[in-house]
């Protein structure tokens, strides 16, 4: 997830300083499509919305703050 994270933040950081929610969650459910299809097959749309702002965001954010100030 670490490596998902700093490749999204790259990704995202050139065009939006501070992203959204929902540019993060676009951002890494396209990044996870194209790298780990297999991942958000096995669990629902409603299932993965839920994952990603309750659990995958606050660590998204944690791995990507430092990357900012890098």
């Amino acid at each position: 997830m670490q490596r998902a994270s700093k490749e999204v933040a790259k990704q995202l950081l050139p065009t939006v300083l501070f992203p959204s929610t929902k540019e993060y969650r676009i951002a890494l459910e396209k990044y996870l499509g194209d790298h780990a299809k297999h991942f958000i097959e096995n669990i629902g749309v409603n299932s993965w919305v839920s994952l990603f702002e309750e659990k995958l965001l606050p660590e998204v954010r944690e791995i990507v703050k430092p990357s900012i100030t890098a």
